[in-house]
């Protein structure tokens, strides 16, 4: 890990600090996990660990996974150089309206109409907006019966 020298002294003395900097974020190929399960099924995980420089948790996240990761890697050539299983990731809370928002996008594009991100962003309030005064009033009405 880097580390970096500052003085925040306020007075003008001389006191330095060290400060280390914050790790950045790794992303492993599925090769590479197997490759590092393999070792580990055959020596240990705290020797995969070492050798490899990661963290004993992931080796072991990456056992449990193994055969999740071998299905990845067989499912196409693309799955090779994948570092992620599918389902990982944040989940779409409206499914239904991200799908909606996608035809819109797609027709306003067939019909030749510029789409930026700031459009499609409106939109996409637009519809929420709409999807949520629906609900509403379904709610007023069939819960207390307004």
């Amino acid at each position: 890990m880097n580390q970096i020298q500052a003085n925040y002294a306020s007075d003008g003395s001389d006191s330095d600090e060290v400060v280390s900097q914050s790790r950045k974020r790794k992303a492993y190929s599925t090769d590479w996990k197997l490759e590092v399960v393999k070792f580990a099924n055959e020596v240990s995980v705290h020797a995969a660990s070492k050798k490899y420089k990661i963290d004993r948790q992931n080796v072991r996240q990456w056992k449990n996974n193994v055969k999740k990761l071998l299905l990845l890697k067989e499912s196409s050539t693309a799955g090779k150089g994948k570092k992620r299983l599918p389902g990982g990731g944040r989940q779409l809370s409206f499914k239904e309206l991200d799908n909606e928002l996608a035809k819109w996008v797609r027709e306003q594009r067939q019909k030749k109409f510029k789409v930026s991100r700031q459009i499609i962003q409106r939109q996409a309030e637009k519809m929420f907006n709409t999807e949520e005064e629906e609900l509403s009033s379904w709610f007023v009405s069939n819960v207390f019966g307004l």
